[in-house]
């Protein structure tokens, strides 16, 4: 998540300053057409799969309190697919560098808080414990102001950052280190369970993310045009993530049918712990039709809007 915020920041960056408060704008509309189409989608979803796999499952119910509303609109935490508040998140962050784009004092504001900001993500997340002595919730590090907002600065401003290294290698060994960091990080926290609240958001994340999209982004190799890699996150990325959970319920479904067979036994093991590059492998496939079916969609639209117009 950390590296997506950056990495959108970093091409927002690329375009002329002229047109990027249009661009902006039209990123947000399409954030929240996606959040309104896979709110509904998810939550059928969820109530298919429950009907195929196992009725005796809660359906569940949308809240529709004033608390509620409340997180919706202050905190974009959606009403029911929660991972989705990256969406919202991300279309609040757009909304704001639209009009930053156009007043340049805010945006100085924005870049002197973004480091203030980080450190909010931090103590109000996973270390909210240490700080607050109990989790938060969640809703309060993970909203547009405290995640969105400072990792997209960090990716916008982050050609006029230094890299800590020269080298790719230099860069690749820090990133390294900083995946063992990670990893002690978070073996603390699971072996203290009492300061535990259940957060990803690590201090580490945020600079192995940091340090991953500086060497993406400042490399001497052209890895966007020659990179598998490369050309499936600039495409599909976003599919991706929105898909996941839709890949995830469909593998149920698949192997719920068919486990009592000897293939789909063998393949309901081996989803038993492979089950993060399954569900990406089979939302990378629902990705790419989604690609192409909003590609069909937009061409279609274009040129039924570019056909003359008859005289009346």
């Amino acid at each position: 998540m950390p590296i997506f915020f950056m990495i959108s920041g970093y091409f927002a960056s690329l375009k002329p300053i002229e047109k990027q408060a249009k661009g902006f704008l039209k990123g947000a509309v399409r954030m929240a057409v996606y959040y309104v189409i896979f709110e509904v989608i998810l939550y059928f979803l969820h109530g298919l799969a429950r009907e195929l796999t196992d009725k005796d499952r809660t359906f569940a119910t949308l809240d529709f309190s004033f608390r509620r509303i409340k997180e919706f609109f202050l905190f974009n935490e959606p009403f029911f697919a929660t991972y989705l508040w990256y969406l919202l998140s991300y279309m609040y962050c757009l909304i704001i560098y639209a009009v930053a784009v156009k007043i340049k004092p805010l945006m100085k504001l924005i870049a002197i808080a973004t480091p203030f900001l980080l450190i909010g993500y931090i103590a109000l997340g996973r270390y909210s414990v240490i700080f607050f002595d109990k989790g938060l919730d969640l809703i309060y590090s993970r909203n547009f102001l405290f995640a969105a907002l400072p990792m997209f600065t960090v990716g916008y401003y982050i050609n006029k950052i230094k890299r800590p290294v020269k080298s790719d290698a230099g860069m690749l060994f820090l990133i390294g280190i900083s995946l063992f960091l990670l990893y002690c990080e978070a073996l603390s926290f699971l072996r203290s369970p009492s300061i535990d609240s259940g957060r990803n958001n690590y201090f580490m994340n945020l600079i192995v993310a940091f340090l991953v999209t500086k060497l993406a982004t400042s490399t001497e190799r052209n890895t966007t045009s020659d990179n598998p890699l490369a050309v499936i996150g600039r495409k599909y990325s976003l599919y991706i993530y929105l898909l996941q959970y839709v890949a995830n319920e469909l593998l149920k479904v698949i192997f719920f049918y068919t486990k009592r067979y000897p293939f789909g036994k063998l393949m309901y093991n081996f989803y038993g712990f492979a089950k993060p590059v399954m569900v990406f492998a089979a939302a990378l496939l629902l990705s790419m039709l989604a690609y192409r079916i909003e590609r069909l969609i937009v061409s279609l639209i274009s040129k039924k809007s570019d056909k003359p117009q008859k005289a009346a």
